[in-house]
């Protein structure tokens, strides 16, 4: 797997992907999005195409691919998940590349306040703590929300402008709309 694929599949772990347990078989990584994310999901696609056994495929409102079961996506099982649940890994490598994806695929933009989310809720309130120390790294500060039962990320509004420099370049152009530039 090369970095690139590597940063991407640390993005999507930390927002919508999974990775499935295949019980004896080894594990598969899968990417599924509602119909409206079609380009991101053909795009993640082409990222991870040979990985793949078949074309992305719409079920219902959804539409969504799975990688083979392979040995690297059951080790990597082992790092992200803790009795069936996702979890936080202890060495967490965030990149600008992984950071967009994250946003990509669980962030939004308020425009009233001009603020960046970052959706957390299959996360600890501890493993929040160690995502805001990762952000940290990028000099981008935040906080943490109670949302229902949960917490989410909230990015300061003074680093808003500082995250969005990050993320702006991996960015696709059909979620613009995500670091509030209207398509």
């Amino acid at each position: 797997m090369n970095s690139k694929q590597n940063a991407l599949i640390i993005g999507k772990l930390l927002g919508d992907g999974s990775l499935e347990d295949r019980g004896t078989a080894n594990s598969r990584f899968q990417i599924r999005h509602s119909i409206k994310q079609k380009q991101y999901v053909d795009w993640c696609y082409r990222q991870l195409e040979n990985y793949t056994v078949s074309k992305p495929k719409q079920h219902k409102q959804s539409y969504y691919f799975r990688t083979r079961s392979l040995p690297v996506f059951s080790n990597l099982r082992k790092e992200w998940y803790r009795k069936g649940k996702k979890s936080l890994p202890e060495k967490l490598n965030l990149s600008p590349f992984s950071l967009a994806v994250w946003y990509m695929d669980d962030g939004y933009y308020d425009t009233y306040h001009k603020a960046i989310w970052l959706c957390t809720h299959s996360f600890t309130e501890k493993e929040i703590g160690r995502l805001q120390k990762a952000l940290n790294n990028f000099k981008i500060t935040s906080g943490k929300i109670k949302d229902r039962n949960n917490f989410k990320i909230r990015i300061h509004s003074k680093d808003t402008k500082r995250f969005i420099n990050v993320v702006k370049p991996h960015i696709l152009p059909s979620l613009l709309y995500k670091i509030g530039i209207a398509p």
